[in-house]
């Protein structure tokens, strides 16, 4: 939980004030509420899978979805399929979710072929499959997206490619990115990312992998690739830091004023004591 540790930081910073601690604490819980749902750790879950929390492609193809902290990953279909002697069974492909990748790259989906998405010698597999990613916080946005090859082999003149177009959920597009692994342009593109063009709330996600081999004596295949989708700060937290900030001025601001009253406190009392000695001095002299 990252919750403790940013109050720690409150408290210490409220100390270095002079501010009690029993005060710093009453001072922190607004905070503390306000900040608490955003400093969990991220999780996964699944719907229509055996497996949780990975799912095959065949049960995200027959309705499954899976959940990613505050995403969801649904609307699942393949697109189109065209083969040269490759049939993937799409029950031992699997598709795990990412909770660990913060706001930048963001959280996503690891695919793991478990050697279906691989071909020999001439083959080819083009394989184009289509999800949707939703963004039900709404304090958040998604406002890019990195593609990632994990592991993959490509010999002789096979090559191995993915290439991502995405869209926002009313079809306009956000860009694509593109991956390949072609030993006659070394070395291999492992990693491409974007930013779109406009914060999106929903966007539609096609993914096009091609496998191919080009003499008897290829080979290739598609291992492990990753999909993350990166989002925008939760404004609430920024809400949660102002009004810690706010918190720490009142109560910097009050405690100088309750210092001064009684420093001018003494003085006036002072000043008394002083005016009437002298009176009585003078009276004395007199």
């Amino acid at each position: 939980m990252q919750v403790p540790s940013v109050v720690s930081e409150f408290l210490s910073e409220i100390a270095v004030l002079g501010v009690s601690r029993t005060r710093a604490v009453a001072l922190s819980v607004p905070c503390l509420i306000v900040m608490w749902p955003f400093g969990a750790m991220a999780w996964v879950s699944t719907v229509g899978c055996s497996g949780p929390p990975t799912c095959s492609l065949a049960e995200l193809f027959a309705g499954g979805s899976i959940v990613v902290d505050t995403k969801i990953f649904a609307d699942w279909e393949l697109v189109s399929i065209e083969s040269d002697g490759v049939v993937p069974d799409y029950t031992q492909i699997l598709v795990e979710g990412l909770d660990d990748g913060g706001l930048d790259p963001g959280n996503g989906l690891r695919f793991s072929g478990n050697g279906e998405l691989a071909i020999s010698g001439e083959d080819v597999l083009e394989l184009e499959l289509g999800f949707s990613v939703t963004e039900f916080q709404s304090t958040r946005d998604i406002v890019g997206s990195t593609l990632t090859t994990v592991s993959d082999t490509a010999t002789g003149r096979a090559i191995v490619s993915i290439a991502e177009f995405v869209s926002g959920a009313v079809g306009a597009g956000q860009g694509d990115n593109e991956i390949s692994n072609d030993p006659f342009f070394a070395p291999a593109e492992v990693t491409d990312s974007i930013e779109f063009p406009v914060a999106q709330k929903t966007i539609m996600v096609t993914e096009e992998i091609l496998i191919e081999g080009r003499d008897p004596a290829d080979s290739a295949s598609l291992d492990v690739f990753e999909q993350r989708f990166s989002q925008v700060p939760e404004p609430r937290l920024g809400t949660a830091i102002a009004v810690g900030s706010l918190a720490l001025a009142f109560c910097h601001w009050h405690s100088h004023f309750r210092r001064r009253d009684r420093h001018r406190g003494r003085i006036s009392a002072v000043a008394g004591a002083g005016s009437t000695n002298s009176h009585l001095d003078g009276r004395v002299n007199g």
